[in-house]
Parts: structure tokens; sequence; C-alpha cells
């Protein structure tokens, strides 16, 4: 069996029931607030999921944000992106309000500040136990991270997370109205 070729796939893997490797976990966690040069504990676990050599490079820094954050809530489901993720745990409180300014502070942030803002999403969704879709995370953050001229692909990812957050759903439309 050969190793998986995805970044997710792998992580993923690494807490099957009853099989969570918490070495390599804790490798990974090791990652968390640290530049890609100062995470080389990472290494082994995420070099042949990077496809440069500069620490700076968009997707170099996300292997190492999404490997590392992955590694502190290792509760994935196909729910959406981090918006709706940060929602659900934002309305197991009714914060919605409250919360917003966390995620307007990830929406407002240079490419060089997102990977804190994130982290705090993150931690947030941990302590509600919400999952986060690490496949559209790790898409969507490869986006944010582009250099500040590179807007485009930024602002959809901005403005995807805006909608998942603020934009009610259809239940809880239907019970505001009862």
């Amino acid at each position: 069996m050969g190793y998986p070729t995805n970044l997710v796939d792998y992580l993923v893997g690494l807490v099957k029931e009853g099989n969570e490797d918490r070495g390599t976990l804790a490798h990974l966690r090791s990652g968390i607030g640290n530049s890609p040069e100062e995470s080389t504990r990472m290494l082994p676990y995420v070099a042949r999921f990077l496809r440069g050599n500069s620490p700076d490079s968009p997707q170099v820094k996300a292997v190492f944000l999404t490997a590392s954050l992955f590694a502190l809530h290792r509760k994935h489901a196909e729910v959406g992106n981090l918006g709706f993720s940060f929602r659900l745990a934002a309305l197991t409180e009714e914060r919605v309000d409250a919360w917003g300014p966390f995620l307007s502070a990830v929406i407002d942030a240079h490419p060089t500040d997102v990977p804190d803002q994130v982290t705090r999403l993150v931690r947030l969704c941990d302590s509600k136990d919400v999952p986060i879709d690490w496949y559209a995370f790790y898409r969507d953050i490869q986006k944010l991270l582009k250099p500040e001229q590179d807007l485009n692909p930024r602002f959809s990812v901005r403005l995807e997370w805006a909608r998942s957050y603020w934009t009610p759903t259809k239940e809880e439309t239907e019970d505001s109205e009862k």
C-alpha cells in the first residue's frame, strides 16, 4: 500500500477509528503558531506534499498550517467551508453576532496575518466540537495566503465564508418564524 498523495487524505488517515497516530499528531501540532522554517519537526510528515522549496509559497504555508491545525482539531466532516463550521460553533451558544468579529478579522486579514486569525476560528470550532471540512479548508487557505496583489482568489474565499456565516439556513429562518 502506497502513501496517500493528497494531504487531507493523509491527515484523515492518521485518526482512523482505533488507530490514532498520537506521535505524528504531536509533531504536527508543534507547528501551530510557527512559520514553516520554525516547524522542522513536521517535515518527515509533510515534505511529500510540498510542491515548492520556498517557505513563503502559499502552497507550502498552507500545507504546514492545515496539517498543524488538523492535528489540533481532528474532527472532519464534509460540512462546507470554515465560515459554515464557525457559524455552527457560534450557534451552540447563540452567539452569531458576538462571534462575527472573529470571522471579520480573518476576512480583513493581510495574508501574513491569516494563519493567526484562522487558528483562532479552528480553536473555537474545536472547543464546541464542530467538524471542519479539511478538504475545503486546505483549498481555501491556499487562496487566502496568496500575495496581496492577487485579490480575486482571496476575495472569492472571503465572500463564501461571509455568506456561509452570516446567511441563516432555511431551518434557522423557519425556526425564528415560529
